[in-house]
């Protein structure tokens, strides 16, 4: 993976082998479990099969990929939004130079066998032109940087009492040299496994130190923000897992792996920074928040200031592994939530956090990816993290007891579907139940039980978002790099018409502005403001 290649003046330098000696061998994964960085594995990590060489060869792929674009194959996001992209998915590989398209695609190939070797690749790299490499393979600006903190590390390393240095005979500068240029490349190292360790051991982003309420959110200003962070950096930190406007659109709450960000969208001002990102974040019309912990569910003012946290879970507290997938209904009075322990096990909880007290508290067979209240807030949906594209809707009024009302659109059995994302949204306006599955989207009328459309789109929908007026369904999607038309796409939910496709402009992420003028999605770390109507580029912001 790219954060284990340091690119040194003497060319790429790959580090950290100590897990891959320690599972030498063996395989690396078990059923519904994978060992590796979720943009970089290996279909057959990802399945729980035998790992070999060839799971190198796609995971190097995956490397220069992100070499060439700046950007993995399979895009960004959560675990468990990456991992069905790279077992069912082609890769993106626009913009890689057309030289290399071929053989990265083969190297790329979900079936082990169809790779080729690192002996062949080795050959037919060697068959074509190399770049010049008169002054160094580095560009000249990266060469300058290098050299200035060489000469750093050498005037600390002599300005440092007691430190012994080689003797002045000949060559001895240079094996001085030599030792600086290592002390410097062994810190580095030590920064990038510090971090890359904090992400393994915390993949949840919560460090649970010093939080009065159990979110492990680090401590922060009276106004719930850090000031000298929002002085200091003005950016998005980290990629993007949702963006949310406040009910009255004024500002738009920004969640990355790393922090979750308060933005005034107009101005592009921050107006907060919280250092520790949720797991995931809804908001009620009247403007509370929920927010996901590692150890809690913490319920919000709009001001972001606690007024209540989740502390009634079944499971003894050493057993959890974290909290997900929380929901409020839209007037703010029942919060949905999931607690899955170190076994995998996930139970649903409906909180009402008024009373404090549990209205519903159900095992789960399967994990579940989000949890959603309908517009009325009597229905909830649960969005399932298996192979088989299905959602669960509850019904809150049921007189039996919260019985499962649908288990998703009849489409086809549940051994015709390839492991792939299934992404769902409940209307804002009406009974509709939008799902993408099988190459269509679906719109599901889950008052009569039937099927309204079946559309059928091709390249992959990575999520859905209906407008604030329940119109128009939009579907996010990156370009594919298959020939394929990719991107963004827009429906009628009336008639099922496609009324726009292939605008990459709408990617990944996207929240339309409450008053459905507007559109908000990301490009990278900048949020990316569009007209609704004609998907024109307003603004940008960070």
């Amino acid at each position: 993976k790219p954060s284990n290649i340091l690119l040194s003046p003497r060319g790429p330098q790959v580090i950290d082998f100590g897990i891959a000696r320690a599972v030498e061998g063996t395989v690396l994964t078990r059923t519904g479990q994978s060992f590796g960085t979720p943009s970089y594995v290996s279909p057959e990590q990802v399945l729980g099969q035998e790992t070999t060489r060839a799971s190198d060869v796609f995971s190097l792929a995956g490397a220069v990929v992100f070499a060439a674009t700046g950007r993995a194959p399979f895009g960004s996001g959560r675990a468990a939004e990456i991992l069905p992209r790279v077992v069912s998915l082609d890769p993106r590989l626009d913009g890689v130079p057309e030289s290399l398209r071929p053989l990265l695609t083969r190297c790329l190939a979900k079936d082990p066998a169809e790779r080729p070797t690192a002996d062949e690749i080795g050959r037919v790299l060697s068959e074509q032109p190399l770049p010049s490499a008169e002054h160094g393979w580095l560009p000249a600006p990266v060469g300058r940087v290098i050299d200035g903190h060489r000469q750093e590390a050498e005037q600390a390393v002599l300005a440092a009492p007691g430190v012994p240095l080689p003797a002045a005979e000949s060559g001895g500068a240079g094996r001085r040299r030599t030792g600086l240029i290592a002390v410097a490349a062994g810190a580095a190292v030590l920064l990038l496994v510090a971090g890359v360790g904090l992400t393994v051991l915390s993949p949840w982003s919560s460090d649970d130190t010093g939080a009065a309420d159990g979110s492990g959110e680090a401590a922060t200003t009276e106004e719930g923000t850090d000031e000298d962070d929002a002085e200091e950096s003005t950016g998005i930190d980290g990629s993007v897992h949702s963006l949310d406007f406040t009910p009255g659109g004024e500002a738009l709450y920004v969640q990355t792996a790393t922090e979750l960000t308060r933005w005034d969208w107009e101005s592009g001002e921050l107006l907060d920074r919280h250092g520790t990102a949720p797991n995931n974040i809804d908001i009620a019309d009247d403007g509370t928040l929920v927010t996901s912990h590692q150890r809690t569910v913490v319920v919000r003012d709009p001001d972001f200031e606690s007024i209540g946290s989740f502390d009634h879970a079944e499971e003894e507290e050493s057993d959890i592994l974290f909290h997900d997938a929380a929901s409020i209904n839209p007037d703010g009075s029942l919060v949905a939530l999931v607690v899955v322990t170190h076994d995998q096990d996930s139970r649903l909880y409906v909180w009402d956090p008024q009373e404090d007290t549990v209205l519903l508290s159900e095992e789960l067979e399967d994990r579940v990816l989000s949890t959603t209240f309908d517009r009325t807030g009597d229905l909830l949906m649960l969005a399932h993290a298996d192979v088989y594209p299905r959602v669960r809707v509850y019904d809150l009024d049921d007189t039996d007891g919260f019985e499962p009302m649908v288990s998703g659109p009849e489409h086809a059995p549940e051994d015709e579907f390839d492991f792939q994302i299934y992404p769902s949204a409940l209307s804002p306006t009406e009974d509709l139940l939008a799902i993408y599955m099988d190459r269509h989207v679906l719109l599901y009328d889950m008052e009569e039980r039937e099927n309204l459309h079946e559309i059928p789109v091709g390249p992959l929908v990575g999520g859905l978002v209906f407008s604030p007026d329940g119109s128009v369904l939009y579907g996010t999607g990156s370009a594919t790099g298959t020939g394929e038309e990719s991107g963004g796409r827009v429906w009628d939910v009336a008639s099922g018409e496609e009324l726009s496709a292939g605008h990459t402009l709408i990617d990944d992420r996207v929240a339309p502005h409450p008053d459905g003028e507007l559109l908000v999605t990301v490009d990278g770390q900048t949020l990316l403001v569009l007209n609704a109507a004609t998907l024109d580029l307003v603004r940008e912001i960070g």
